[in-house]
């Protein structure tokens, strides 16, 4: 899953698509009413979500888990996953 590389960026994933940053921004924005880091950090809170609640999963921490959902930064993490899911 793309989302899971914590250097993609709207450049990164245009180029990946063949087409200009604007034009997957602006497809985004008006197709899924949503800016790209929005949807972006939405993916990798439910991987994140899915992951927490896996038994699979329990050797990791719930740190090791953001990062591995694709986050970059421990803040990052806990602030989308607190404005998404309303838990720290």
């Amino acid at each position: 899953a793309p989302y899971r590389n914590p250097d993609l960026t709207l450049g990164l994933l245009a180029d990946a698509l063949g087409m200009p940053d604007k034009t997957l921004s602006y497809v985004l924005n008006e197709g899924l009413g949503a800016p790209y880091a929005t949807l972006v950090n939405g993916l990798r809170v439910e991987a994140a979500r899915r992951a927490l609640a896996d038994p699979a999963c329990a050797h990791l921490s719930v740190l090791g888990v953001g990062l591995d959902a694709g986050f970059s930064s421990k803040a990052t993490f806990y602030r989308a996953f607190k404005a998404a899911t309303g838990m720290t």
